[in-house]
C-alpha cells in the first residue's frame, strides 16, 4: 500500500508568472455544464478560492474555475497547475501533462509543475520502469526547486519504490518524516520501506512514534498501524488498530474495507470473520459507492460461497465505478465458473492491459483456455504468468498438468522436476502445498506421501473456512427413524449426463429396507447433456428425497442435510470437480458419520471423513496407512456400475456394427484399444506399447483424440520410438451408445499404469473386451485390478512392465487375426457379464448396507472411535 498526499495538500502557494506570448489559452474539452459560481468580472483570486473549495467534490465546477482563470488571466502558471491538478485526479494523463507542461513554459522554476508532471507519471505507469524513471527525474526537479515541497519528497519515495529501489525510497521517506513529522503519509510509506527490507519492527515503531506525537488522534495513522501490523503478520493487533481508526472515524469507507478484507483472511488463515467481513464490506459500499475494491472483496466472498451470480454482479458493479486490473481478473474467474468462458477471456484480457505485471491474470486465462480445449494457449499463458513471477508455483502446477494432457513429454518432464522439488521442501517443512490440486497430485507420478499432504492441505482450508461460518459446531442425530432406519445422504455435483450417474443411476434408490436414502444434487437442472438421467434418479427417489442444494453455499447446504437427520454421509466429489462445495458441506459436519467413496479415487486427508468404501485391491493391508480413513472394504470390486440396469446397452456388443461404420478404422489387423484420456499416458507404457507393435506388424494402436491437440504429439513420440505414425488410430469421443457399440470392435484393451481405466474398463469389460492392465501403489492405479478380479479373470494383471509386454505380445499372436488364447479370452469377458458380480448392482448395494449397518454399530459401540469395517 503505498500513502499518497491528495493533491489539494500539494497545490502549493498561488504565483503569477509573466504573460506567455501569443493567443489566450483555448478550452481543451469544452465550457463545463457546471459554470464555475463567480460573478461576472471575477478576480484570480477568486477563481481559484472558487475552484479550490470543489476542488475533489465537484471537478466539473473546479475545472470550469480553472479554464475560466486561465481564459481571463493567461498568465497565470497557477490556473494551469490547478487545471492539470483536476485532470490528473480523473487519471486523464495527457491532458494533465499537457496543462503542467505549460505552466513549466511559463516558469521555468515552478516546482509544483514539476511535481505534477512527475505524480501523473507515477500514477500513468502501471508498473512500466521508463515511466517511472521518467517520474523520478520530474520529481528530482520539483525537490531541487523546493527543497522543503514534502508532498514531492513523498511521490519521489513512490516512484523509487516502484523501481524497487528501497532504499532510496526510504531516504526520501525520512525526508517527508523529518519536514512534517505529524504528517500520516510519510511515517505510513516510510514504515513500508522498513517493512519491505525485514525490518518490520522498526516499521510498527515508525508509526507509533507519529501517533504519540500527534497533537490529536487522527484515524489516519491507526489505519497506517493496521496495516504496519497486517504485514508483520499480528492480525488481530491490525484488527484492534483499524477498530479504534473506525471508532474515530465511523464513516471512513476505506477502514472498514481494511477491516473486512482483515476477517475475511487468505486460504491460510486460522482465524476468519466471514460474517463480519461481509458486514464491514458492505458498509464500506454504503459509505463509499466508488470503492471498486470493496465490491470486488465481497464479491469473492459470495464466489467461495458457490453464490455466482451475485458475486458476478457485484464485481460488475465494482468494476462500472473504476476498472482495475485485480478486479478484472477476479471477474473473469466468476465467469469462467459460470461457464461463461468468452466474457472471461475478455475480462483477464482487460486485466493483463490495465497492470501487464499481474502474475494472476494469464495464469487464469490459461484455466479458462483449459475449460475452452485450448490448451497450447493455455500453455502459453502459464508461461507468461511464470515469466512475471517464477516463484508463482500454482501456475507451474498448471503448465505440468497442460504439459501432461497434451503429452509433451520432454518439457513435461523438465518442469515436472521443479514442481516436484519444491513440493518435497513442502512436505519436509510441514508447510501446506495449496498450489497443486488434490486431483493433479493424483495424477501425477507422486509419492503417496506427497498425495496425502496435498488432500491434507485442502481439508485443511475447508476447515478453516467453515469454522469462520458455523459460530457452533451442528448437532447430529445418533436416534435412528421411527422405523429403525438408517438415514443414508449421497452428496453429488454430477447428478446428470456425466459417468458418475451412468455408474450409478439407480444404485440411489436400490438400498435395502434398514436404509433411508437421500440424494443432495450441488449442481443444477442447467447442466448440459441428456436431462434424462438427472430425471431418472429424482423419479426413483421422489421429491422429498431428491434435494438440490446447487444455488446454496456449502455450509448452508450442510445446514439442509443436518435437518434432514442424516446419520451417515456419503461424499461422490472430494476433490475433483465442484470439490470446494463439497469440501464445505462435509467439514461442517452435518452428519454422525461421514464416508468419501467414488468421486476422488485416493484418501481425503480430511479429519471430518471417517470413512472411506474401498476394497482388499486398492487398499490391500500393506497400503491402509495411505488413508487418513477408516475403511469399509467391500467383497469383490469397490466400484460399482449399472451397466445391466440400462436397456439401451443390454445388447453391447452387438452385431449391427462393424469397421466400417467408423471411418478411422482399418479393415484388417489386430486393434489394440486404449481409451483413456492421452493424460494417463506415460513415457514408459507407450514405449512398451511400441515394442508390441514392433513385434506384430499386423496390430494397430487405438487410441481416443481426448484431447485433440495431443494427437501429433503422440505420433510424433510414436516415430520417434521407430513405429510409424500410420499404426496408430485415433477415435474421436462419441455417445455412450455408440462409443460402447465401437469399444466392442477392439481386441484387446491395453490399461495405463500411472492412473488406470474406470469407467472405461467397466464399459470395455460390458463390451466383452479382454484388457490387461498393471497396478501400481497408489489407489487410483489398482482399479482396473480390481475389476478385472471381480470378473473373475486374474490373468488380465500383470505384475510389472515386463510381464505386461509379455502377456500382451502372447495374447496378440502372430496372425492378423485374434490368437486362439486372445479368442478364448473374449468369450471368458463375455460370460463375466453375466455370472461375475462386477456387473450384478443389485448384490453390490446389499454388501453396501451391511457396510454402512456396520460402520454405524460401530461407532456407536466404540463412543466415538473408528474401526475398519470387512464385509
Amino acid at each position: 500500500m503505498v500513502a499518497v498526499w491528495t493533491m489539494a495538500m500539494a497545490m502549493g502557494e498561488k504565483r503569477r508568472g509573466k504573460k506567455p506570448p501569443g493567443e489566450k489559452k483555448k478550452m481543451a474539452r469544452g465550457q463545463s455544464s457546471s459554470p464555475c459560481p463567480v460573478g461576472k468580472k471575477p478576480s484570480l483570486e477568486e477563481l481559484m478560492v472558487a475552484g479550490n473549495k470543489y476542488f475533489g467534490n465537484d471537478y466539473q465546477v473546479s475545472e470550469s474555475c480553472y479554464m475560466r482563470a486561465i481564459e481571463l488571466y493567461p498568465d497565470s502558471s497557477l490556473a494551469l497547475y490547478n487545471y492539470g491538478l483536476t485532470q490528473m485526479n480523473q487519471h486523464r494523463h495527457d491532458e494533465a501533462l499537457r496543462f503542467f507542461k505549460d505552466a513549466i513554459k511559463l516558469v521555468p522554476t515552478y516546482s509544483e509543475a514539476y511535481f505534477g508532471v512527475g505524480s501523473t507519471l507515477y500514477d500513468s505507469a502501471k508498473g512500466n520502469k521508463k515511466v517511472l524513471a521518467d517520474a523520478v527525474q520530474e520529481l528530482q526537479i520539483s525537490v531541487k526547486l523546493n527543497p522543503t515541497f514534502v508532498a514531492a519528497y513523498n511521490q519521489l519515495g513512490n516512484a523509487y519504490s516502484g523501481l524497487q529501489k528501497i532504499n532510496k525510497a526510504e531516504d526520501a521517506y525520512k525526508m517527508v518524516v523529518k519536514l512534517s513529522p505529524s504528517a500520516p503519509e510519510g511515517h505510513a510509506n516510510l514504515a513500508r520501506m522498513l517493512q519491505a527490507r525485514g525490518d518490520t519492527s522498526s516499521g510498527v515503531k515508525a508509526i507509533q512514534k507519529a501517533i504519540s506525537s500527534s497533537p490529536v488522534q487522527n484515524p489516519s495513522l491507526y489505519h497506517e498501524l493496521a496495516n504496519a501490523y497486517k504485514n508483520s503478520g499480528n492480525i488481530k493487533m491490525a484488527q484492534r488498530a483499524i477498530r479504534t481508526g473506525i471508532r474515530l472515524a465511523p464513516h471512513q469507507a476505506s477502514f472498514h474495507y481494511f477491516l473486512g478484507e482483515l476477517l475475511a483472511g487468505t486460504v491460510y488463515s486460522e482465524e476468519k470473520d466471514i460474517p463480519g467481513a461481509m458486514v464491514h464490506l458492505a458498509k464500506a459500499i454504503r459509505l463509499d459507492r466508488r470503492m471498486a475494491e470493496a465490491y470486488m472483496s465481497l464479491g469473492m466472498i459470495f464466489w467461495g460461497q458457490g453464490q455466482l451470480v451475485r458475486a458476478r454482479n457485484l464485481l460488475s458493479a465494482g468494476l462500472k465505478e473504476r476498472s482495475f486490473s485485480e478486479g478484472q481478473a477476479n471477474l473473469g474467474i466468476v465467469l469462467s465458473d459460470l461457464g461463461d468462458y468468452k466474457a472471461a477471456v475478455v475480462a483477464f484480457k482487460e486485466s493483463m492491459k490495465l497492470n501487464p505485471l499481474l502474475a494472476e491474470a494469464p495464469k487464469c486465462l490459461g484455466d479458462t483456455y483449459k475449460h475452452l480445449n485450448r490448451w497450447d494457449e493455455a500453455i502459453k499463458m502459464y508461461k507468461k504468468a511464470l515469466s512475471i513471477r517464477p516463484t508463482y508455483w500454482e501456475a507451474l502446477n498448471d503448465l505440468v498438468h497442460a504439459l501432461q494432457h497434451t503429452c509433451k513429454w520432454d518439457e513435461w518432464s523438465t518442469q515436472f522436476a521443479k514442481l516436484q522439488k519444491q513440493l518435497a521442501r513442502e512436505l519436509e517443512s510441514g508447510g501446506q502445498p495449496l498450489f497443486v490440486k488434490p486431483f493433479h497430485a493424483l495424477v501425477y507420478p507422486l509419492s503417496v506421501d506427497q498425495m496425502l499432504l496435498v488432500a491434507r492441505s485442502y481439508a485443511a482450508r475447508a476447515i478453516r473456512l467453515t469454522r469462520s461460518l458455523l459460530p457452533k459446531p451442528m448437532k447430529t442425530t445418533i436416534a435412528l427413524t421411527s422405523k429403525k432406519k438408517l438415514r443414508v445422504g449421497w452428496v453429488s455435483s454430477n447428478i446428470g449426463d456425466h459417468s458418475l450417474s451412468h455408474l450409478m443411476s439407480s444404485v440411489f434408490s436400490s438400498h435395502g429396507q434398514k436404509i433411508e436414502a437421500f440424494v443432495f444434487a450441488l449442481n443444477g437442472d442447467n447442466d448440459p447433456g441428456d436431462p434424462i438421467w438427472r430425471n431418472k434418479i429424482r423419479g426413483a427417489m421422489g421429491k422429498s428425497h431428491f434435494i438440490d442444494i446447487s444455488s446454496v453455499s456449502g455450509v448452508q447446504g450442510a445446514k439442509v442435510v443436518n435437518k434432514k437427520k442424516i446419520h451417515v454421509l456419503i461424499d461422490l466429489v472430494g476433490y475433483t470437480g465442484g470439490g470446494e462445495r463439497a469440501n464445505e458441506v462435509f467439514a461442517s459436519k452435518p452428519s454422525e458419520l461421514q464416508t468419501s467413496y467414488m468421486g476422488f479415487c485416493a484418501s481425503t486427508g480430511a479429519p471430518y471423513m471417517q470413512h472411506m468404501i474401498a476394497d482388499r485391491v486398492v487398499a490391500p493391508p500393506d497400503f491402509q496407512s495411505h488413508f487418513s480413513e477408516k475403511l469399509l472394504l467391500l467383497p469383490h470390486s469397490y466400484f460399482c456400475n449399472d451397466h445391466r440396469q440400462q436397456p439401451s446397452w443390454a445388447d453391447i456388443p452387438s452385431s449391427r456394427v462393424s469397421r466400417k461404420n467408423f471411418a478411422e478404422l482399418p479393415a484388417h489387423g489386430i486393434l489394440l484399444a486404449c481409451f483413456n484420456q492421452l493424460y494417463k499416458i506415460d513415457p514408459l507404457v507407450f514405449q512398451t506399447w511400441m515394442k508390441i507393435l514392433k513385434q506384430h506388424p499386423h496390430a494397430l494402436l487405438w487410441l481416443l483424440e481426448f484431447p485433440p491437440v495431443a494427437v501429433e504429439n503422440i505420433r510424433k513420440e510414436a516415430i520417434a520410438r521407430g513405429v510409424s505414425s500410420d499404426r496408430l488410430v485415433f477415435g474421436k469421443t462419441l455417445p455412450k451408445r455408440e462409443y460402447l457399440e465401437r469399444g466392442a470392435l477392439a481386441d484387446l484393451f491395453l490399461d495405463t499404469p500411472l492412473v488406470n481405466a474406470h469407467t472405461s474398463a467397466t464399459d470395455i469389460l460390458w463390451a466383452g473386451v479382454p484388457m490387461l492392465t498393471l497396478s501400481r501403489e497408489s489407489m487410483i492405479s489398482r482399479v482396473a485390478a480390481s475389476l478385472c478380479l471381480a470378473a473373475g479373470r486374474p490373468e488380465m494383471v500383470a505384475i510389472n512392465l515386463e510381464e505386461y509386454e509379455q502377456v500382451a505380445s502372447a495374447l496378440v499372436g502372430q496372425e492378423s487375426r485374434r490368437s486362439e488364447r486372445l479368442e478364448r479370452l473374449r468369450g471368458q469377458t463375455e460370460l463375466a457379464r453375466q455370472v461375475s458380480p462386477l456387473f450384478d448392482t443389485n448384490l453390490w448395494v446389499r454388501h453396501l448396507d451391511v457396510s454402512l449397518e456396520l460402520s454405524w454399530d460401530s461407532h456407536l459401540a466404540g463412543n466415538g472411535k473408528e474401526f475398519h469395517v470387512i464385509v
